[in-house]
């Protein structure tokens, strides 16, 4: 029997709530599973509400299993309970309840996983010919298809939809639904019967996890006379990738108006940890503890994997340099693809690395990879030209479509087929397809191919090509990792030696260097001919003077005010884009000299068309002078290519080509040089202008230029 006693005050009133509909906001560690399980035990031993009259529904087999080892004493059988996942409750009530004939299927159908789907897929697609683009991304586009999340599939203007129309077909040709379908179908079939009847209680855990087709279940499951009662935290949303999101748990508040409680009170964290939780949480909710507090909780912002991973070697050592074991250390990181930068990063520092990880993938084994990416059967593509048999041990569909394309008639058999049996088709020639895993594991397909030799033209690719050797007595061999299905990087590793590694510091300090002193030459070149040249051009020494100290002292500076933000961000750009030169990242650096180069643009198209519109209000403004605010109209042209000039240069000293910023940076001064020398003495100061102009252009231009080139090649001179 249920002790009530024995509950918070917060629990207590969640598990009496008897409204139509009530949602728990559950925070972490506050007993969301003894809030679910004693809301069943008093609905059954004090309410009187028959077990079978209740429908509880989990997002994983784990919390189900939990619960249900806690209510065994109670509920018995698993039977006696519409009880387990959203999926398995779909499943058994479409395998006795609902009329699943309706749609199709018989009561015997089967669970479709999903790369069984692709495989269906792929066949219908190489059998008719499907134009479908981007073929990595079909999963994908056909997850979303079937989902109910307001959004609408991306049109690639192929053949998908036919596709999908094709695959609903051979899906229930072959009595198969996806999981997916087993919500969909079920939703569908009570919406058409309302006759059949409904669970008194429903009661859902982790329901901000829901996507829109469970909400659409949930409506559907729910009778006149139903009550909803679910826990959650929208803290927690952790399946946001397939349509959960924050908002679903107030969605859900307001379609039923719903009561909403709260349990607040943790007995999972110390007090220092929720104080720490209570900061980041979206919803404002208020933890309490009841633990003491325990050690402090230090929160680092970092600006990239990189400088994290660094900051967490040198905490590392601080800490071992305390007395603690390395051993005695552990990293928590939210995604798989973080290990191995922090791996390179701490073995670079000295600090030793266990990977919990690498001791799974060390006992990876894909011996039955071929079994299950190979054919289920036997089909035929019908062509004119030569017939090809094709032994499918994973094949790649632009190899059947390559086949296609030349004519060929094509019968496709599965990897566990008989020589007998392919030569009964009587090809002209025996096609082995590329595939996962290791020859070594395929002894019996090995010892079939043999009896094909000498009798049919037999020829093989990757897998394929590698179960020929080894039918003709040849040997094959591992790579370092092992067989994975996948390409294998190769990573050059060198010792690090002092000579080498000056003079690498040498050839990129050199070009920056003489490129700084190049432009602080120019300014003392500019500063002596440019007057000279105005007085050439009939000007007397003081008006000379004079429009030059307007030019430098008063124009000029304005121009180069919104350049600082450009500046700044030039100094914390150049490492960053070094660092992903260093880890061969060359889309994120492509996504990043992009995205610079147009925010740059933008900046100086609208610092200079307000230099523009407004340069002499601006020259009477701040300086009192007519002809500066001509002169800050003139020189607003350059505004676009001076402020993206600075953040190219910064990308492309990143990338480790300083010689290259020097070439370029040389050929504007030349410009600049020559419109002193010769168009001041024709024009005037406007031939300055031009020179500036004209110099800025080319610059970016020619760093433009440099950027559409692969970033690294092996063996260059990195000008």
């Amino acid at each position: 029997m249920i002790d009530l006693n024995k509950l918070n005050p917060y629990q207590k009133e969640a598990v009496l709530d008897e409204s139509p509909a009530c949602l728990v906001n559950a925070n972490v560690g506050s007993g969301k599973t003894t809030v679910l399980t004693a809301k069943v035990r008093y609905l059954c031993e004090q309410k009187g509400v028959d077990p079978r009259e209740l429908m509880v529904l989990t997002f994983t087999n784990k919390a189900a299993n939990e619960i249900r080892e806690r209510l065994e004493d109670l509920l018995g059988t698993e039977e006696n309970l519409w009880f387990g996942t959203f999926h398995s409750v779909a499943l058994r009530m479409l395998q006795t309840i609902l009329p699943v004939e309706e749609l199709g299927y018989t009561k015997e159908f089967q669970v479709c996983i999903p790369e069984e789907e692709m495989q269906m897929a792929q066949q219908l697609i190489a059998e008719q010919n499907l134009q479908i683009k981007y073929k990595n991304r079909l999963k994908k586009r056909l997850e979303q298809s079937r989902q109910k999340n307001g959004r609408k599939p991306k049109d690639y203007g192929d053949d998908f939809d036919q596709l999908c129309t094709l695959l609903e077909e051979e899906k229930k040709k072959q009595n198969k639904m996806t999981y997916e379908e087993l919500i969909l179908h079920t939703g569908l079939l009570l919406r058409s019967h309302p006759e059949i009847s409904r669970p008194q209680w429903l009661i859902i855990d982790e329901v901000q996890d829901c996507d829109q087709c469970q909400l659409d279940l949930l409506d559907s499951l729910l009778g006149k006379d139903s009550h909803l009662f679910a826990v959650g935290d929208p803290n927690q949303v952790i399946y946001s990738w397939r349509g959960s999101a924050f908002q679903i748990f107030f969605q859900l508040k307001n379609r039923y108006q719903a009561r909403q409680l709260t349990l607040p009170i943790n007995y999972r964290s110390s007090g220092t940890i929720l104080s720490v939780a209570r900061r980041f949480l979206q919803n404002g909710s208020q933890l309490e503890g009841v633990k003491d507090d325990g050690g402090k909780v230090r929160i680092r912002k970092q600006y990239d994997p990189f400088q994290e991973a660094e900051d967490l070697a040198v905490r590392i050592r601080e800490i071992h340099m305390q007395g603690i074991p390395y051993h005695e250390i552990g990293i928590l990181y939210r995604l798989q693809n973080q290990s191995s930068l922090l791996e390179q990063v701490f073995t670079r520092n000295g600090i030793p690395v266990h990977v919990a990880v690498k001791e799974k993938m060390e006992g990876f084994s894909n011996k039955e990879a071929v079994k299950i990416v190979t054919t289920k059967k036997q089909y035929t593509i019908e062509g004119s030209g030569k017939h090809v048999a094709i032994i499918d041990f994973g094949i790649k569909a632009n190899i059947i479509r390559n086949f296609k394309k030349r004519g060929c008639k094509i019968t496709v058999f599965p990897m566990d087929i008989t020589a007998e049996e392919v030569l009964a088709v009587n090809p002209d020639l025996i096609f082995l397809s590329n595939g996962p895993g290791d020859p070594e594991d395929l002894e019996d397909v090995i010892e079939n191919i043999k009896e094909l030799i000498g009798k049919k033209p037999i020829v093989g690719i990757c897998l394929g090509h590698q179960i020929l050797a080894r039918v003709f007595g040849g040997k094959t061999g591992k790579l370092k990792f092992g067989h994975r299905g996948g390409n294998h990087p190769v990573k050059e590793k060198t010792s690090v030696k002092i000579f080498p590694l000056i003079k690498d510091l040498f050839t990129l300090s050199f070009p920056i260097s003489l490129n700084r002193i190049l432009l602080t030459l120019l300014g003392s070149i500019e500063a002596v001919l440019i007057p000279q040249m105005l007085i050439r051009c009939g000007m007397t020494s003081s008006e000379a003077l004079k429009i030059y100290g307007i030019f430098t002292g008063m124009a000029l500076p304005l121009l180069l005010f919104p350049s600082t933000l450009t500046t700044s961000a030039a100094v914390m750009l150049m490492p960053s884009v070094a660092r992903m030169d260093a880890l061969g990242d060359q889309k994120q650096i492509r996504h990043v000299t992009d995205q610079t180069f147009f925010l740059c643009m933008f900046l100086g198209f609208l610092c200079g068309s307000g230099f523009f519109l407004f340069g002499p209000f601006l020259g009477t403004l701040l300086f009192h002078s007519k002809t500066a605010g001509t002169y800050i109209r003139y020189l607003s042209f350059i505004c676009p290519f001076l402020y993206t000039n600075t953040m190219l240069a910064s990308i492309l000293q990143g990338l480790g080509r300083p010689g290259r910023c020097l070439i370029h940076s040389a050929a504007g001064i030349l410009i600049r040089i020559f419109s002193v020398v010769f168009m001041i003495p024709a024009i005037g100061i406007r031939g300055y202008f031009y020179g500036i102009f004209l110099g800025e252009l080319l610059l970016s231009l020619l760093h433009v230029k440099a950027l559409k080139f692969p970033y690294r090649q092996a063996g260059d001179n990195r000008l």
